[in-house]
């Protein structure tokens, strides 16, 4: 399945790049982010995929924001540079994919709807957060919808996304 696919999208790439370590200062945080797969096509867009083994994450939480990894990556890539490829400019990011890579039949790839809004939501709820971050009266938060919010000694720590 993956040889067969691979051959066709091959038809219309410029060139593809793989496991890119990729950061970005913004509001004075570093970002960083390892990206799985970019592709340039002879149009000069992007693609940025991300390739699971698990079950891959609904729209509506891509949607919301729950699932934000790959709106994520187009932001560093756009404000930021790619390690060993400097010269190398993301701009017009024309795809978010995620590749489900089980094997046999069970292979799946879904394309994310609405990339340009997702995108800019992602940038926005970033610098909402690195806003607060960066507060000298409020500090660091692990989760900023407060009505879910826990105060205990240890709910900071946790991977709110999973709760």
């Amino acid at each position: 399945w993956f040889v067969k696919y691979e051959a066709e999208l091959r038809e219309n790439l410029q060139e593809s790049f793989v496991e890119l370590e990729a950061q970005a200062i913004i509001n004075g945080v570093i970002l960083t982010t390892k990206i799985d797969r970019i592709n340039l096509y002879l149009d000069g867009s992007f693609e940025i995929i991300d390739y699971k083994t698990g079950t891959l994450p609904a729209p509506k939480d891509i949607k919301s924001g729950l699932e934000p990894q790959l709106a994520v990556e187009a932001i560093v890539l756009s404000k930021g540079e790619i390690k060993n490829y400097s010269g190398l400019k993301i701009s017009q990011i024309k795809n978010l994919q995620y590749q489900n890579l089980k094997g046999k039949d069970q292979n799946d790839v879904k394309n994310v709807s609405d990339v340009e809004e997702l995108i800019l939501a992602a940038d926005v709820g970033i610098l909402k957060l690195l806003k607060i971050f960066n507060g000298e009266d409020v500090g660091y938060v692990c989760c900023p919808n407060f009505d879910i919010y826990k105060e205990d000694d240890y709910w900071h720590l946790g991977r709110v996304g999973e709760l």
